[in-house]
């Protein structure tokens, strides 16, 4: 963590090139210390991102053809919308489609965060349509709230690094992670020389104060959930941080709550 945060986050695009420079600096979106999915398919709103042919990012499924994930996946408005697939029902991302009985879909649409900030990876949230509307019902509740107890418990999953110098992982992964008090969060990422990087109202951090687990490269754009008044609840989006599972910083997610407003709007 020694180079500089804004020199790092403009010239580097991608979630895999800014993951690959973890031991230097903040990067973008990241499951360490987390265990397989299982029994697979048990969350059939999570869905992998392929960008040239490949496992690009994760996202969630919210309606029968709208999927929420980070703008930093999305790699700006001129990234041509045919480069993108989405599979569903997904567990093992080295078996075939076929294999595991699951859909690719196509993107049609792309609609980014008016606000999102590359360099600081502010309001880092985006929708994308499908070409083909699902007929499976989906269970999953977009959070309500502005601001949550410490001592709720979350869960974040994805196909990314299960340690810091790994490449992404074949099977879909999950960690369970107690939210990090915003104010410590705060000052926790100032004490890291990341002064002002935390938006407490706009991010939640999540993990551990002495590490160990959180998400990872390639975890980007997936879901961070928690279950609330007996509901599967999407209360966060796998944004950045500083390291993978490092002590004292850990991982930043966009704040759902705070954007159920035009996530609602943006869904019709």
């Amino acid at each position: 963590m020694k180079t500089s945060l804004i020199t790092t986050l403009t010239t580097i695009l991608s979630s895999a090139s800014v993951w690959s420079q973890l031991s230097e600096d903040v990067g973008e979106g990241r499951i360490v210390g987390g265990y397989p999915v299982n029994p697979p398919f048990k969350y059939p709103w999570m869905v992998a991102i392929h960008r040239y042919g490949g496992y690009w990012c994760g996202g969630t499924l919210l309606t029968q053809d709208t999927v929420l994930t980070a703008a930093h996946c999305m790699v700006g408005e001129k990234a041509p919308l045919r480069n993108f697939k989405v599979q569903i029902h997904r567990q093992d991302l080295d078996l075939s489609l076929k294999a595991e009985k699951g859909q690719e879909f196509a993107v049609i649409n792309r609609i980014m965060h008016p606000d999102y900030n590359e360099t600081t990876l502010y309001n880092d949230l985006a929708i994308i349509k499908l070409d083909t509307k699902l007929n499976s019902p989906l269970d999953i509740a977009l959070d309500k709230e502005l601001t949550h107890s410490e001592s709720l418990i979350s869960t974040a999953l994805g196909w990314g690094r299960i340690k810091p110098t790994s490449a992404p992982f074949h099977l879909l992964q999950e960690v369970v992670l107690p939210l990090y008090p915003d104010t410590e969060c705060v000052n926790d990422y100032n004490a890291a020389r990341y002064v002002g990087y935390i938006k407490p109202e706009i991010q939640i951090c999540a993990g551990f104060k002495e590490g160990g687990k959180d998400a990872c490269g390639g975890d980007s754009g997936g879901p961070l959930i928690s279950e609330i008044d007996g509901k599967t609840t999407l209360v966060g989006v796998v944004s950045n941080g500083a390291g993978c599972a490092a002590a004292g910083t850990p991982g930043i997610y966009t704040r759902v709550g705070k954007f159920r407003d035009w996530i609602l709007k943006n869904m019709k």
